[in-house]
């Protein structure tokens, strides 16, 4: 069994990269292999709707996502951490999703079902404050292969460290790592 990780914040060590962590160590401690990729530290750009992927099963774009869809066909289960900037995931998520397109099939079914953990830090306090944004990134994500189990908002994550602070949440996100192992 294969988790992996993938932050698409730009702040390094930052609390959505924390919260993936946990999710990962839960999994390492039910016996999974774990990795962690940065999406924001990859050159690539959003979809550019060519539809070669339409025809030939993959994207035709050559850049750092190729790594990404390598390590994606080799993992069992997938943990996605990212910020959410003005209301919605941060731009290199979207770009990263935009390009999750040639997993599904021309009749928009999955090619594959990896089960998945959101991890979010938001700096509104309130854990539901973007709650229509996440029920659509579930909801696309789903329809994609990466159907959503847990989604672990931290409220109150702009500053660097918050999550850190949290034990509650960090174990939150461990048992969903194990979870997703289980």
């Amino acid at each position: 069994m294969k988790v992996l990780g993938l932050v698409g914040s730009p702040r390094r060590g930052g609390n959505s990269e924390a919260m993936v962590a946990a999710v990962l160590k839960g999994a390492e401690r039910a016996g999974a292999e774990t990795k962690m990729i940065n999406l924001a530290q990859l050159k690539f750009g959003g979809c550019v709707a060519c539809m070669h992927c339409r025809s030939h099963g993959e994207c035709a774009l050559k850049d750092d996502m190729r790594q990404v869809y390598d390590e994606i066909a080799a993992a069992d289960a997938l943990a996605i951490g990212f910020p959410v900037y003005m209301f919605t995931m941060n731009a290199q998520t979207k770009a990263f999703v935009d390009r999750l397109f040639p997993y599904i099939d021309a009749s928009f079914k999955a090619r594959f079902t990896k089960p998945t953990v959101l991890a979010v830090a938001q700096g509104n306090p309130d854990a539901g404050a973007f709650l229509k944004h996440l029920e659509w990134a579930t909801g696309s994500l789903g329809m994609l292969g990466f159907p959503v189990q847990k989604t672990l908002v931290a409220g109150n994550g702009n500053q660097p460290g918050e999550v850190g602070r949290r034990p509650e949440l960090l174990r939150e996100a461990e048992a969903a790592g194990a979870a997703l192992v289980a």
